[in-house]
């Protein structure tokens, strides 16, 4: 019994023990529960806690960019409103500025400003249509009204002819100084005319692209408001969502934290991890895919302005070259009209020259030292000098036979000169003043017929004397008598009084013979032989410039004949560069349709990912409420 009693002892005391094991066991892990789920509460909490702080932050970020953008928007407007009284104030019509309101307005400009010169990204051919409040163009009479004008008011010494009646020379020389005078001024007013027209043309060109670059510049105003307020308003949704983001994150949490206070079952099990699905959903990680994806739109923005910026550099040079280019080409045309115009005043001046010359020598010696003095050379380099003359016996002599030698040649056919002595040679001459015979006799006779008249000799009583009694036997004492009178003939008539004229010598001869040709020139037959060769002349001058001036007409015809060729060669090139610049217009819109269209099927799959997401959102909401 005792043995028993004992074994039964020992083993209530194993029990006992085994029991406070258990009991402390269970203790244990029931306190480590506890505290595993106090550890699990407070990192979800902290969890939670975080992401209510980043939707927070989201939210403070997203509202500052609110302010921003409607910052930004309210400069645009300010800018637009700017642009367009600067554009009303250049005369620019608010027809043309509420065009731009409209899509069917934006789209005629655009095209307009793809075919119009001086707009940034404008085609060089073509000019803007533009309406302006102001302009106009001149008409001839309005601008021959201007004070600059050339008058046509002819100077008083040209309204009435104040010399002899009786001169037609210089009667016909002031009629045609008069109509010179008239061509010159109507010519000046022609020349200022097509001058104001143009200047006047180039001014509404200038205002009209001025106008046009105006509108270009509210048209982008326009446009900057308008992507300001998309991107106010894509900032107020992404606000809305956030804002909604954050009631949905509370309420999950709060929800959550319910459900986890609950007992433990297989459906609240379910609504937990439904509700963990959610919240993943809502935590950070679709966020920072949102910043991924803003990123990534940043960076391709980025690069797309780096590309434009290249390209308008690209233009910016591309422009530049041209315009270099059409400087150099409008220099060289202005260098090969200069040419032109030198070579023309060269040919001008050396037709001057030959009708001027030739001169007398002391003349030409005087107009070479004043050529020299201007070139700053000495005349030697511009001529040989003439050679120094040798004096030689008789020289005066000679001379006086030589200017007798051409008398007989001009004048005689008109006093019927012996036979041969009109066209004879110096030697004949002398070889005539040699034999002293009755040819000799002849030409005294010759010269001494028109010498008696009254135009040469005089009305006197003495000199119809002398016509009366002029015969073979008495005209020696006539010919001295009448070079006596005119004091002419010097040794020659002193020899004729003192011995028969068969006696004189050769030169007594040849002065004798010369002073009655002297007086002989005053006679009327010899002097409208000399008016005949004056008007001769005159005709033979009149054909040398009626001549030059057909060269110069047939000259301009050939160059304006030239220049309309070089015009129609540059309006077939510009039309040609208007033809590729078209294709690539084109070709640009081509291009953007193309992006436009991916676009749009870029944001189909997107609202088609969107639709999807919201649909297994959807269901997991039913499957959570069927679930409870």
């Amino acid at each position: 019994p005792s043995t028993t009693s004992q074994a039964q002892d020992l083993a209530d005391k194993l029990t006992a023990a085994a029991d406070t094991s258990r009991a402390a066991t269970e203790r244990a892990g029931k306190a480590a529960a506890e505290a595993a789920e106090r550890t699990a509460a407070k990192v979800e909490e902290r969890m939670h806690a975080a992401m209510a702080r980043g939707n927070d932050e989201r939210l403070k970020k997203a509202e500052k960019q609110l302010v921003a953008e409607r910052a930004n928007m309210e400069r645009a407007r300010g800018a637009k409103e700017a642009a367009e009284a600067k554009a009303l104030a250049a005369g620019v019509t608010p027809v043309d500025l509420a065009k731009l309101d409209t899509t069917a307005g934006k789209k005629a400009f655009q095209a307009k400003a793809a075919a119009s010169p001086g707009v940034k990204g404008g085609a060089s051919g073509g000019r803007p249509t533009v309406t302006l409040a102001t302009g106009g163009q001149k008409s001839a009479a309005d601008i021959l009204r201007e004070p600059e004008c050339p008058t046509e008011v002819l100077p008083q010494d040209m309204l009435t002819y104040t010399g002899d009646p009786s001169d037609r020379h210089k009667l016909m020389a002031w009629k045609k100084e008069v109509e010179s005078f008239k061509e010159r001024v109507g010519r000046d007013r022609d020349k200022y005319v097509l001058k104001r027209r143009k200047e006047v043309r180039e001014a509404a060109v200038k205002e009209g692209v001025a106008a046009f670059k105006l509108i270009a510049e509210v048209g982008k105003h326009i446009e900057a408001v308008e992507r300001a307020e998309a991107g106010v308003i894509k900032v107020e949704q992404f606000l809305a969502s956030l804002e909604e983001k954050r009631e949905q994150l509370k309420e999950t949490i709060v929800y959550k934290a319910a459900l986890a206070k609950e007992r433990v079952e297989a459906k609240n099990a379910m609504a937990i991890v439904a509700l963990e699905d959610k919240l993943a959903k809502l935590s950070d990680r679709k966020i920072d895919e949102a910043n991924a994806a803003v990123e990534r739109d940043r960076v391709k923005e980025a690069a797309k302005l780096g590309r434009e910026a290249t390209r308008q550099a690209e233009k910016a040079e591309r422009d530049r070259i041209k315009e270099q280019d059409k400087a150099d080409r409008a220099a060289a045309r202005e260098a090969e009209r200069l040419g032109r115009e030198k070579v023309k005043e060269d040919e001008r001046l050396a037709k001057e020259r030959e009708a001027k010359y030739p001169i007398d020598d002391t003349l030409l010696a005087a107009e070479f030292e004043a050529e020299a003095a201007a070139a700053g050379v000495p005349v030697a380099s511009l001529y040989t000098p003439l050679p120094e003359p040798t004096p030689m016996e008789d020289g005066a002599l000679v001379a006086e036979e030589a200017a007798l030698l051409d008398f007989l040649h001009v004048f005689g056919a008109t006093l019927e000169v012996p036979k041969g002595l009109g066209s004879c040679s110096a030697k004949d001459l002398r070889a005539v003043i040699l034999g002293c015979g009755p040819k000799l006799g002849a030409l005294y006779r010759a010269l001494l017929a028109p010498s008696l008249e009254v135009s040469a000799s005089g009305k006197g009583h003495n000199a119809a004397r002398w016509r009366r009694v002029n015969a073979d036997a008495t005209w020696p004492e006539v010919v001295r008598r009448v070079l006596e009178r005119k004091k002419a003939g010097a040794a020659g008539a002193a020899a004729l009084g003192a011995r028969a004229w068969q006696r004189l010598s050769p030169g007594e001869h040849t002065l004798a013979l010369r002073g009655l040709a002297d007086v002989a020139l005053n006679s009327d037959g010899l002097r409208s032989v000399i008016e005949g060769r004056l008007e001769a002349a005159g005709e033979l001058r009149t054909a040398r410039i009626e001549e030059r001036n057909a060269d110069a007409a047939s000259r301009r015809a050939t160059e304006h004949k030239a220049k309309e060729k070089r015009k129609a060669f540059r309006e077939k090139e510009a039309a040609r560069r208007r033809a590729e610049k078209e294709a690539k217009r084109v070709a640009r819109e081509a291009a953007l349709a193309a992006g436009k269209e991916a676009a749009r099927r870029r944001a189909e799959k997107e609202a088609k990912r969107v639709a999807r997401e919201a649909a297994l959102a959807a269901g997991k909401e039913a499957a959570r409420r069927r679930a409870e």
